[in-house]
């Protein structure tokens, strides 16, 4: 079983940041026993994207303890969109052997300058997958783009924490070893001049946002 523990601030306070110019807009510290706040926060079902094994469910995701756990399951579990002659590969399955939870506020909240700053533990193990990502509202993804805050990826079988841009030329990417667990405070700021600014734990640098298309 894995489990991915996330904690989330968004445009975090000045004197998180040093910057006197903050001002903190909104924050989840998942500090209520059960499933997250539904105001703020929704459910992907089923298999979503990238031909993934894993299938959503909310039963996979809770708060405990100021935490927001999200458990990966080794279960067998029948796919509600089969479809005998499916041409796609989401009609394919008959079942899926894995589970998860991915989350989402799009429609329930949405900003589009300042900074996000996430605290979370995330598993290293061969298969998983997790990430931190942001997405545009206008359009379907992936012709929205997307920000991708932390991705955590395996580059010749070694763990990597990946910081960047759809079809970026110039990824951050900092190799994590061998640790079975790895916690990391990562953060993305976009301003209004195009700027993106990346750090985690270490500084990561600055870039418009067409250095990296």
């Amino acid at each position: 079983m894995v489990k991915v523990l996330f904690l989330l601030f968004l445009l975090a306070p000045a004197n998180m940041l040093g910057q006197s110019t903050y001002k903190l807009v909104w924050s989840d510290e998942f500090n209520k026993p059960g499933k997250p706040d539904s105001t703020v926060w929704s459910f992907e079902d089923g298999f979503v994207r990238n031909e993934e094994l894993q299938w959503y469910q909310p039963d996979n995701a809770f708060c405990e303890k100021g935490l927001l756990i999200i458990e990966g399951r080794k279960e067998k579990v029948r796919n509600t969109e089969y479809k005998k002659e499916g041409k796609s590969w989401k009609q394919a399955r008959k079942y899926a052997f894995y589970t998860s939870s991915s989350l989402k506020t799009a429609g329930k909240k949405e900003f589009l300058y300042g900074r996000i700053e996430v605290r979370a533990k995330i598993p290293v193990g061969g298969g998983a997958w997790p990430a931190i990502w942001t997405l545009g509202n206008n359009m379907e993804w992936p012709s929205c783009g997307e920000i991708d805050i932390m991705e955590y990826y395996r580059i010749q079988g070694i763990p990597h924490i990946l910081l960047m841009l759809p079809g970026a030329r110039m990824p951050g990417i900092m190799p994590c070893g061998t640790v079975k667990r790895f916690l990391l405070t990562t953060s993305c700021k976009r301003t209004r001049n195009g700027l993106l600014n990346f750090t985690s734990g270490v500084w990561i640098g600055t870039k418009k946002q067409s250095d990296f298309i």
